[in-house]
């Protein structure tokens, strides 16, 4: 199962992501271990997360939802 998930930073910003296990890529985002973790500014919290059947499927409903923040 893919998860589409939301993070609010800690100065209000939001984070979109997509991932395989959402548990674990929490508590990475909140150890600031993953890539954009030096991006992210203050303590994140989880805002929104929808499961999904595949990756291929969390990644279009990511780019849906990056290009209706804009």
């Amino acid at each position: 199962m893919a998860w589409l998930y939301v993070l609010r930073c800690g100065d209000g910003s939001h984070y979109i992501g997509t991932t395989l296990n959402l548990e674990a890529q929490l508590l990475e985002h909140k150890q600031g271990r993953t890539q954009t973790g030096e991006l992210l500014q203050g303590p994140v919290s989880l805002v929104h997360s929808r499961n999904f059947t595949s990756m291929a499927a969390a990644k279009r409903a990511k780019r849906r939802l990056e290009a209706e923040a804009r």
